[in-house]
C-alpha cells in the first residue's frame, strides 16, 4: 500500500536519493542534492512537499511539490514543482497518486 503525505525532516535523505536516481549526477540544478536546501524546502511556507511512502516499509518512493511563491500570496495560486518517482517503482501509478494529491 502507498500513502501520500506531507514530507517531514526525516524524509530529506530519501528524497535526495530519489532525485539522484531520477536525474543523475549531471543534473544542472544541484540544489536538489543539497540536504540543507531540501530541509529548508520541507519547512518553508512557500512550498508544499509531498512524498509517496510505501506503508509496510516506510520507504519514500516518490515526491512532488507545489510552489506558492509565484504571484501574490493572496492569489491562492501555486505552480507544480518537481515530480519524481524512484525508477524501481515506476508503472505502479505512484506519479498519478502524487498528482492527484497535489490537485
Amino acid at each position: 500500500m502507498i500513502r501520500i503525505r506531507e514530507a517531514r525532516e526525516k524524509d530529506v535523505g530519501q528524497i535526495r536519493e530519489i532525485f539522484l536516481a531520477v536525474y543523475g549526477a549531471d543534473y544542472p540544478h544541484h540544489e536538489v542534492y543539497d540536504e540543507l536546501w531540501l530541509k529548508r524546502s520541507v519547512f518553508t511556507d512557500d512550498a508544499l512537499i509531498l512524498v509517496a511512502e510505501e506503508v509496510d516499509t516506510g520507504r519514500v518512493i516518490g515526491t512532488a511539490s507545489v510552489l506558492f511563491d509565484f504571484g501574490a500570496h493572496s492569489d491562492l495560486v501555486g505552480e507544480f514543482g518537481r515530480l519524481a518517482v524512484h525508477p524501481d517503482y515506476r508503472r505502479l501509478e505512484v506519479g498519478k497518486l502524487l498528482m492527484d494529491k497535489r490537485l
